[in-house]
């Protein structure tokens, strides 16, 4: 969700991955269309998301020579990540170490 130029990040990984190698991506994805409400974890601004959506990473996976074995979204579970992180901040604050730092 940082890196703009994700297609030559995945032909160097693929120029460098053993033959047979498995290159596995947790990443944040657009699942849908619209604005992101910024800030998010990953970035204060607009100017530095580079949020993509699955399709777009499935794509530039495969013109780098990669074949997708399997996808999983995480999207429930994330959504339910941050309700809680959002109600334990609402309550005591943040933590010392975190996404905010």
């Amino acid at each position: 969700m940082n890196i703009a130029d994700k297609a030559a990040l995945f032909a160097e990984v693929r120029r460098v991955l053993r033959p047979r190698g498995i290159f596995g991506i947790y990443d944040v994805m657009r699942e849908a269309e619209g604005e992101l409400a910024f800030p998010v974890p990953w970035s204060a601004t607009v100017e530095m998301s580079t949020v993509d959506r699955v399709g777009t990473y499935r794509s530039l996976l495969e013109d780098a020579g990669f074949v997708v074995e399997r996808e999983r979204s995480r999207r429930d579970f994330a959504i339910e990540f941050f309700r809680k992180m959002s109600e334990q901040i609402a309550q005591s604050g943040p933590p010392p170490l975190g996404l905010h730092i």
